[in-house]
């Protein structure tokens, strides 16, 4: 019988950032294993969700969105947090709301027939009905919303089910959420072995991997025109980065921006009175063209593993970030020092000016890079789930 890899997860939104990634490299290591691939979202999706999700990469396997699944019909957004839906003749017949549930997590409530279901019910209905313990391996995506009715249903039926962790779970206040009896792949390694040493089933499973044979190495005759890849949320500290562009504006030194939304990225920009004329916002895109720059720049105060770090190494790129343990420091280390490190927004103007003098080829980088092969974790994989 062939093995279903099955992730679940909400998808809030929709972008080459965060998340995806991570879902896309799993879909990636079934295939490559000839493992069969299903995609379950567990938030309201509108009538054409199948199409944007092939859009940012879903090429393989099947999509199903468990709103779709229980209404036989896709949603209508009223509002951020409130959706209905609607039969064949214009008929309402069900909604969905963002709220707290009875035990105080935060998710969608689904309403039919007289009946309430959260996510976490919807996932047990749809298992219930549609899918095979002995086929079908379940990966659930953020481990900080609890859902223990789900891992209860799982254990008495004998799925293989495992919960990704994708965050410091030691720092940023959810260590309380995790349970010894869950299996865990962990963004980070250091973690992973962290987290095993305290008891927990832990193992490191990449978020994003790389063909060997799609590095990239190139002359860099000088690194000026940056990327940033990644969302404009609190903890990746793009005010940081203004602030750095900001007193580089009569340099050559030039920042790019890829993520978030414009509306994000001029309530930022107004928030510190700082609009630097080197600094262009590009938008969400669905590959982000990493080929056209020199440099990457990260400012974040939190990362795990830093796909976009990754993705931007394996084009060649020098990457200047920030001196975090998770995982900027291992980079470094492990790349000989091509990646570089800053402490504050003294050292970034300094490394950003250096490197802009000189010329950069990386070579450690893409030797560090083959750690995260398809190549190497393909096998590693197909272990894990058989």
């Amino acid at each position: 019988m062939t093995k279903t890899i099955t992730t679940i997860h909400h998808h809030y939104t929709f972008g080459k950032a965060g998340f995806e990634t991570s879902q896309q490299t799993r879909m990636t290591l079934a295939k490559l294993n000839n493992f069969n691939y299903l995609h379950l979202i567990t938030s309201p999706q509108p009538q054409d969700y199948k199409s944007k999700f092939k859009d940012i990469g879903f090429d393989y396997g099947n999509i199903q969105s468990l709103d779709e699944y229980l209404f036989q019909t896709n949603a209508t957004k009223i509002d951020k947090f409130f959706y209905k839906y609607f039969d064949k003749h214009g008929r309402e017949i069900g909604s969905a709301t963002y709220a707290e549930t009875a035990s105080k997590i935060p998710m969608w409530i689904y309403r039919f027939n007289n009946e309430s279901y959260t996510e976490e019910d919807l996932i047990i209905k749809y298992l219930t009905t549609t899918t095979n313990p002995n086929s079908h391996i379940l990966f659930r995506d953020d481990s900080r919303i609890q859902m223990p009715k789900l891992v209860r249903f799982t254990n008495t039926f004998n799925y293989k089910y495992f919960e990704y962790i994708h965050h410091n779970v030691l720092s940023d206040g959810y260590f309380p959420t995790l349970s010894k009896k869950i299996n865990y792949l962990v963004a980070s390694e250091a973690m992973a072995l962290d987290l095993q040493k305290l008891g927990f089933k832990s193992i490191f499973l990449p978020p994003m991997c790389i063909f060997e044979n799609s590095l990239i190495s190139k002359r860099i005759k000088s690194v000026k025109k940056y990327i940033w890849s990644a969302h404009l949320g609190d903890y990746k500290n793009f005010k940081l980065a203004l602030q750095i562009m900001k007193d580089l504006e009569d340099t050559e030194i030039t920042l790019d921006v890829y993520g978030g939304t414009k509306t994000d990225f001029e309530s930022i920009c107004e928030s510190i009175n700082c609009y630097p004329k080197n600094v262009t916002y590009k938008g969400l895109v669905n590959t982000v063209p990493y080929q056209n720059y020199d440099g990457y720049l990260s400012t974040s105060n939190h990362e795990m593993f830093s796909n976009a770090c990754v993705e931007a190494m394996s084009y060649g790129l020098k990457c200047i970030v920030s001196n975090l343990k998770h995982p900027y420091q291992f980079y470094s280390k492990m790349t000989c020092h091509e990646v570089e490190i800053a402490h504050n927004k003294d050292e970034y103007i300094n490394l950003l000016l250096e490197n802009s003098k000189k010329e950069f080829i990386s070579n450690y980088q893409l030797e560090f890079l083959k750690r995260y092969s398809y190549e190497n974790w393909a096998p590693l994989f197909k272990e894990l789930i058989n």
